[in-house]
């Protein structure tokens, strides 16, 4: 699987052989200008594994809604599979709720059925085999976006579940490193970088990926996963031709609808570009074909006048029909460039356009944007202007103004104002850490046209939870007497690993389990983040320390300390080095019965042992370790269970005996020790 080093001193820890994990998020929302009760819900994430990083593991989730308000309830499931990895091959089989990613101009297949996946990126993902970008993405269930250009916010807006695509948020066409943080009303967080020239890879001289999978297509025009009678048979396949280029084909079959294309990528002009080629068969519309063009070129990023370029350009029969859809395309071209250059260390430029053009209206959409980004201590400012027109629209004019400014490590204040559609806001934000006892507050005030919008929330992260409260104030007419909404919720979950439970923040895609030994039974054991630093969890009263894994096949090391254990007690390095498979619970128990320590000094025939080498042996079951004295005769005698022990020095005619009984302290002194009398001192 490629990875790390195992760190110097670290102990390895492995996957527990049986684990399961369950996430369940409860949320309450109330809206006070709203009629009906309060609505209450809560989100399940889980997953069991069977037989370690090589084993089967389920995966399964849902929302159940307690109750909706007005007094209904529910329960829509996530997507449930069965999966078994391979990793040092990078395969993955499965069955279940699927999809088969084919390529950005065809979509994707969704099913219900079995498949297997060859994928370097999920299942070796410190192998570095290909570079990724992507100008689209799926949202599972609706969720406040934040758009993030060169780093600054631009955007931010509530979005409903289903695909989202860049080109319908105008300020993210100004730049080609835009940054989308996609946060759920449960909590979930995730983050995807883009880039213009999407799905360009390159794999090395002899690499293959492929998926394949065949089963019921899923009905996209029904909620939830509902399933036609339809059978279809899915795949795609992409070689390494050499290290500049790499070819692939895709295909989708069913009884109303066929696709099949090529792919290839090839380095040109110290670039990478991408070219696709698809047809499509369907029984109402006929044939149809779809082709797509894209490069991306990156300057040296270590220069200080660094500079990028990106291209891309799609055209669509209007007969072409998508995998999983009934209907043919309604855009015909869609075009979009984009160039940017670093002018000096702080300040960056770039210049960005689109074209589209569509079969529904006729009519072209044209747009023409610059943006510029320049750091000042710890200012960041950012503006930018844009120019588009589109059929049946008044033409889009406007600037965008962003001001940062960092207080600290984590706090920071931002402005913005966007004079295309009068929208202007100020922030506060100071995010909780996923550390114990962290706090966080953010706090927005905007405003568009005569609307005002108030909107604060506190955070917190405990040991076994995480928690929220927010509140948003609504305006009318520029008076804050508008609706108000309340939303709390709390996220915490269960893990257990061989026989062992505990309750955690989020163990419900994995998690390490640092458990105590009883010897150990008054002592806190304690997870510490990198640095050691911050407690990341600890044991108690509820169980052992609970963390979260959160990059499967990514070798990992946990820092483990151990508060009020016996004095001198030997826990060891404290690290704990392992590599989580794709759902995995790795239980790590420190201590164990020979935590005790001997010290003592030697002497024969009135004078120091020095610098003599000695064999300890517990005699009961006959193991034995090296031990040494030092120029004083002095030699510290560990890691002892109860039992009998006789310790022999080498090349002489000495031995020790004595005894370590199991209500021994871990730390004993035997003061000095005559060798030749046999007796202490």
């Amino acid at each position: 699987m490629g990875g790390r080093d195992i760190p110097e001193g670290a102990e390895t820890a492995s996957p527990a052989n049986f684990a399961a994990g369950l996430t369940s998020t409860f949320l309450v929302n109330e809206n006070f200008g709203e009629d009906g009760d309060a609505a209450l819900s809560s989100a399940l994430s889980g997953f069991v594994n069977f037989g370690g990083i090589k084993g089967l593991n389920l995966d399964y989730g849902g929302i159940v809604t307690i109750d909706d308000g007005n007094g209904g309830s529910r329960f829509d499931a996530d997507r449930t599979v069965l999966f078994l990895d391979r990793p040092e091959r990078a395969l993955r089989f499965q069955a279940g709720t699927l999809y088969t990613p084919l390529s950005d101009i065809v979509g994707d297949s969704d099913y219900l059925g079995i498949g297997v996946t060859k994928s370097y990126q999920q299942l070796q993902p410190t192998r570095v085999v290909r570079p990724l970008g992507q100008r689209a993405f799926l949202l599972g269930r609706p969720s406040e976006v934040t758009v993030l250009v060169d780093g600054q916010v631009v955007s931010r807006f509530d979005a409903k579940a289903g695909e989202v695509n860049l080109s319908d948020i105008p300020l993210a066409n100004i730049s080609n490193r835009v940054t989308i943080i996609a946060e759920d009303q449960f909590g979930r967080r995730e983050t995807e970088n883009f880039n213009i020239a999407s799905d360009a890879l390159l794999l090395a001289p002899g690499l293959s990926e492929y998926s394949f999978g065949i089963g019921q297509q899923r009905d996209r025009n029904a909620s939830g996963f509902s399933y036609t009678d339809e059978t279809i048979a899915t795949g795609s396949f992409q070689f390494g031709v050499a290290p500049s280029l790499t070819l692939g084909a895709f295909g989708h079959y069913s009884e109303d609808l066929s696709i099949f294309g090529s792919q290839s990528v090839f380095g040109v002009f110290n670039g990478l570009a991408q070219f696709e080629l698809a047809y499509s068969d369907s029984a109402s519309l006929g044939g149809g074909m779809s082709a797509s063009a894209r490069y991306r070129w990156n300057g040296s990023v270590s220069s200080r006048r660094s500079q990028s370029f990106a291209f891309s350009l799609n055209f669509r029969d209007e007969t072409f029909t998508t995998a999983g859809s009934q209907f043919g395309a309604s855009t015909k071209i869609d075009a979009s460039a984009f160039y940017e250059r670093q002018l000096s260390d702080n300040l960056r430029v770039n210049i960005a356009g689109s074209y589209t053009e569509d079969y529904v209206s006729g009519g072209a959409a044209e747009s023409i944007s610059v943006g510029s980004s320049y750091q000042l201590g710890n200012y960041f400012l950012g503006a930018g202007a844009r120019l588009g027109s589109t059929p049946g629209r008044d033409d889009e004019v406007g600037a965008y103004f962003t001001l940062t400014r960092r207080l600290g490590k984590r706090s920071s204040v931002n402005a913005r104002y966007d004079t295309q559609n009068n929208r202007s806001s100020l922030r506060y934000r100071r995010p909780s850490r996923n550390e114990v006892s962290s706090f966080g507050f953010q706090s927005e005030l905007s405003s568009r046209d005569q609307d005002l919008t108030l909107s604060s929330a506190v955070e917190y992260t405990a040991n076994r939870y995480r928690s929220r409260v927010s509140l948003i104030q609504g305006s009318e007419d520029a008076q804050l007497d508008g609706n108000t909404s309340l939303a709390a919720r709390i996220q915490t979950g269960i893990a257990f690993a061989d026989g062992k439970f505990g309750i955690g923040r989020d163990p419900g895609r994995g998690f390490v389990m640092v458990d105590r030994h009883k010897s150990l039974s008054d002592a806190r054991v304690e997870i510490k983040s990198r640095g050691r630093q911050g407690l990341k969890a600890q044991s108690g009263a509820f169980g052992p320390a609970i963390a979260a894994v959160s990059s499967p096949y990514v070798p990992m090391t946990t820092h483990v300390d151990v508060a009020n254990a016996p004095i001198g007690y030997n826990v060891g390095e404290g690290s704990y080095y392992s590599v989580p498979g794709a759902r995995s619970g790795i239980k790590i128990t420190v201590g164990n019965d020979a935590f005790r320590s001997v010290v003592a000094t030697f002497v024969a025939e009135g004078e120091p042992l020095r610098l003599a080498v000695g064999t300890l042996t517990n005699v009961d079951i006959d193991v034995s370790q090296m031990t040494f004295t030092n120029s004083s005769g002095r030699a510290l005698l560990s890691n002892l269970s109860p039992g009998e022990y006789r310790l022999v020095f080498s090349g002489m005619d000495y031995s020790f005996n004595f005894t370590i009984d199991k209500d021994s302290e871990a730390f004993s002194n035997l003061g000095k020790i005559d060798l030749t009398t046999g007796n202490s001192q």
